[in-house]
């Protein structure tokens, strides 16, 4: 993976680690689409309920320089939507390869279900 990532590039990275944590935790998704919150934390921010698209925005600090860990927890799934608790660590924003998986999900660390 890239040390240097647009915000469209961590906009998908994003996107393809929330499938990911949905998909272990519900191997067979819902054929239906679902509408899908993330309840961001952390970073100045209360639990505030956002789309996958402004969360990548505000999760993205600059082409090079990144939270570097940041939490991904599946808080529920159901019929109607699918919602996320997403949290960025307190640790000092750095380069790509002081992330937690600079081999490939950089900063994205998932926590399973959260209760």
């Amino acid at each position: 993976m890239a040390a240097v990532m647009d915000n469209l590039e961590f906009q998908r990275l994003f996107a393809a680690c929330l499938d990911e944590a949905l998909r272990r935790e519900e191997p067979e998704p819902s054929a239906q689409p679902r509408r899908i919150t993330v309840e961001l934390h952390g970073a100045g921010l209360g639990g505030e309920e956002l789309t996958v698209e402004v969360t990548a925005s505000r999760l993205y600090l600059g082409p090079d320089t990144f939270y570097r860990i940041i939490d991904i927890g599946l808080l529920e799934t159901s019929e109607g939507g699918i919602w996320f608790f997403v949290r960025p660590s307190d640790h000092r924003p750095g380069p790509w390869e002081e992330t937690w998986d600079p081999s490939f999900k950089g900063p994205f660390k998932f926590l399973g279900r959260k209760q």
